[in-house]
């Protein structure tokens, strides 16, 4: 399965619903696009006292866990936009956020480097500049 397929599948499984799986991806990489790539949401981690969380999903060794409350901490008010887009209260989306972003993280960072298939995905979704 190539990346997108991964990603898609990843979201669905995460909400339980294809349809909610399918608009909370498009909208989590563009929210991370509006944070900055990477590099903006390192930074925001950082402030937060979160860095090493976000470090563990771009380097190649185990995930640590999120909780809502963290993504809630880092993310504020952009990820409760990114819960109106998907027809989310804030609580659900921070909750999906906290399970799908560190896999998303990982998969588009392999060897701890940004994916070339990122390219790809934000044509997909029509979020590339």
């Amino acid at each position: 399965m190539n990346l997108i397929g991964e990603m898609l599948k990843l979201a669905e499984t995460t909400l339980g619903s294809p349809a909610q799986g399918a608009s909370l991806l498009p909208a989590a990489i563009q929210l991370l696009q509006q944070t900055g790539g990477i590099q903006g949401l390192t930074q925001k981690f950082e402030q937060q006292g979160l860095g090493g969380l976000l470090q563990s999903w771009v380097s190649t060794g185990q995930n640590l866990p999120i909780s809502a409350a963290q993504i809630e901490q880092v993310l504020g008010p952009e990820a409760e936009v990114l819960a109106a887009k998907v027809g989310m209260t804030p609580d659900e989306a921070h909750a999906a956020l906290a399970k799908l972003l560190p896999t998303v993280i990982d998969r588009i960072t392999p060897n701890g480097q940004l994916s070339p298939e990122m390219g790809m995905i934000e044509k997909m979704f029509g979020l590339g500049s």
